[in-house]
């Protein structure tokens, strides 16, 4: 978004390769959107310290990036030179406070492990995942007998979900933006987040 990128893509702009240079030529400018010091501040520290302070504060990871500077950016006709908030939901694991309303008997970990790791996921093997899913991996079985195609194997990954992973991540999802509707304080006592209602009481 601030047009920040791996020192790699930087070096492959003076690849022989007219193709893959022509590729960073135009990719690398399509990444920037904002200015990186809009306000006179570094954007992207400031989000991290927000997004830090909600963690250690058990909070969902939604902040709003206020009065951003908007710049050119010509692949994807965008002229630049006016202001825009950004706010961004970083879904995670699951925050402190989420799981710490949800009954063990819901998702009960295995025998010596506690109910949620290190990282916020639960430790459950049906929802170790959540709230990012993975997909079931494995070939897809194709059953349409109007077709004549009976069990017929293909190999293509299935792309299905299970239920209780897919509920869970849809109760968290909702209740992400109920708690937070009028702000998330950090582990600081700081607003870091005014809340869904002051944006969407404005329109």
């Amino acid at each position: 978004l601030f047009g920040i990128v791996p020192d790699k893509w930087i070096e492959l702009l003076s690849e022989p390769s007219d193709l893959q240079r022509g590729q960073y030529q135009i990719y690398i400018p399509a990444r920037h959107f904002f200015d990186l010091h809009s306000n006179g501040e570094n954007q992207i520290v400031k989000w991290l310290d927000r997004m830090n302070s909600l963690y250690m504060a058990g909070e969902p990871l939604i902040t709003t990036l206020k009065d951003l500077d908007v710049v050119e950016n010509k692949f994807w006709g965008i002229e630049g030179g006016y202001k825009v908030d950004l706010t961004t939901i970083v879904m995670i694991g699951v925050p402190r406070k989420f799981s710490e309303k949800v009954n063990p008997d819901v998702a009960p970990p295995p025998p010596g492990k506690n109910f949620t790791n290190a990282f916020g996921f639960f430790n459950n093997e049906e929802l170790k995942t959540v709230p990012n899913m993975n997909y079931l991996s494995g070939e897809t079985i194709i059953d349409i007998p109007l077709l004549g195609i009976k069990n017929k194997t293909l190999p293509i990954p299935s792309m299905t979900l299970q239920a209780k992973e897919t509920r869970m991540s849809e109760i968290l999802s909702s209740k992400t933006v109920t708690h937070a509707w009028d702000g998330l304080v950090g582990h600081n006592g700081e607003m870091k987040f005014e809340g869904f209602a002051e944006i969407f009481d404005e329109l």
